[in-house]
């Protein structure tokens, strides 16, 4: 027999072709379904109220104008794209001298937009591409993932929703992140914060009054991330209240701010422990207690992370070591850890003192280097916190930088605007928390009081 020759069952060949036939033939019944309800609604909004809402002045400078009922090409949660009819609506601007206004003759369908469509797509959709955008590491990536469950949608459609989608959240971020178990009596908290790096797209240039899109600095910024976990008993994570991540590209003052607006919603003053972990940074421990004094609180634990503290004291423990053999610098460096870990700073100095003796220029290096990171002896106090089972390191906030920046905004050629890397931040540390779902279930709230109350003032602001 030929080698090229295939060998065919027809009968398994026709049972395939019945059941993909079946399958179309469902997902065809579904879509129609869909587009039937959907038209229906539509209609009833069409009736209730729009039609006499819309058509007032909106404030003192917003005018809305119908412009009948059009048939428009909306996308379903499955992807499938179908015709419905309507209402339409054009933004007319108040005759005044001045530009132009942006939104002149913009189209709106705000019976799509009070049922969630977004660019006239479903909330169910726009969640699968948002969400397949956030955990891939590119927009092309995210394009080539979904092309695989049949979902075609350009990269450059998806970077549009993603950011359009931010702009839901961004405005009321601290009430649309948490769901409000973190209001419970008894908790054990946990605050880190920390620094990361990734490079901004600034400082364009310009020829002739126009930038110049591909000449401009990569610079270096420092996104600014927090953590706020519960622990249990144990110090371990708590399941029953997720953990929050936030993170801006605003600078240390008004990341504790934001900050701020977090802790406001925790219940801190019935909480059992309340501990704030960092590195030796002054931008954050000079934040901390004014934050903590608008608050209210004044018991509570500030530590500075263990490793860090070991790294800094590493470089006294080099210069005292320059000239020591390795046996005689082991049992140096051992006994400087063991006073780090009892938080006997006056015992390390004093043990640099005697090292020294009369070395007054190894001395003095050594000793400024304590002074000024080891200041606050009780933040250092390691040995008295595990046993009253306070957690002493902030590994929590660097595993989150690691995902949610490095991992995605951190690259080489990736480089960021301002504006878009505060909304991706903001997505990606809802997504890696498992708090997508309540930014779902606050939308879907938003929505339907906007629909119980008959009012179009808030249109803008909840589409």
């Amino acid at each position: 027999m030929n080698k090229s020759t295939k060998i065919s069952n027809p009968f398994c060949h026709s049972i395939s072709s019945r059941e993909l036939s079946n399958w179309e033939k469902m997902e065809a019944e579904w879509v129609a379904q869909m587009q039937q309800e959907l038209q229906a609604c539509l209609d009833v909004l069409n009736c209730l109220f729009f039609l006499k809402e819309i058509l007032k002045t909106k404030g003192p400078e917003k005018k809305y104008k119908y412009a009948g009922i059009r048939s428009v090409r909306v996308t379903l949660m499955n992807g499938s794209r179908v015709m419905v009819r309507s209402p339409s609506f054009i933004f007319i601007p108040p005759k005044r001298r001045g530009p132009r206004t942006a939104n002149k003759g913009v189209v709106r369908h705000p019976a799509l937009e009070i049922l969630g469509f977004l660019d006239k797509k479903s909330p169910e959709f726009l969640s699968i591409v948002v969400r397949s955008a956030v955990s891939n590491p590119s927009f092309q990536a995210a394009s080539e993932e979904l092309s695989f469950r049949r979902f075609f949608v350009s990269h450059e459609q998806i970077r549009i929703l993603t950011y359009r989608y931010a702009d839901l959240f961004l405005g009321e971020r601290v009430e649309n992140s948490l769901d409000g178990s973190e209001k419970q009596a008894g908790l054990n908290i946990e605050i880190t914060i920390d620094g990361g790096r990734t490079r901004m797209r600034e400082d364009y240039k310009k020829k002739n009054g126009r930038r110049k899109k591909t000449t401009y600095k990569g610079k270096w910024r420092e996104p600014i991330l927090f953590s706020i976990r519960i622990l249990n008993e144990k110090g371990e994570l708590a399941q029953e209240v997720p953990q929050l991540l936030d993170a801006t590209m605003k600078n240390w003052k008004n990341a504790f701010a934001l900050l701020e607006k977090y802790l406001a919603r925790y219940n801190l003053k019935e909480a059992q422990k309340i501990t704030f972990l960092a590195d030796g940074s002054n931008s954050i421990w000079s934040n901390l207690d004014p934050m903590m004094k608008r608050l209210g609180i004044s018991e509570y634990k500030s530590v500075v992370d263990y490793m860090h503290a070991k790294q800094n004291l590493n470089i006294v423990i080099d210069m005292m070591n320059k000239k020591q053999t390795k046996a005689a610098g082991k049992k140096t460096r051992e006994k400087m850890y063991e006073l780090l870990w009892k938080g006997d700073i006056n015992g390390m100095k004093e043990n640099i003192d005697t090292f020294f003796n009369s070395k007054r220029r190894g001395k003095k290096a050594a000793l400024n280097k304590i002074n000024n990171y080891f200041e606050h002896h009780e933040r250092f106090v390691y040995e008295k916190l595990t046993e009253k089972d306070y957690p002493i390191g902030s590994g929590s906030v660097e595993s989150a930088i690691r995902r949610v920046i490095n991992m995605k905004l951190k690259g080489n050629g990736i480089f960021w605007l301002e504006k878009n890397c505060e909304k991706m931040l903001y997505l990606r540390c809802q997504f890696l928390t498992g708090r997508w779902n309540t930014l779902q279930e606050k939308l879907e709230k938003r929505r339907l009081n906007l629909y119980n109350s008959n009012k179009l003032e808030i249109l803008d602001k909840a589409c």
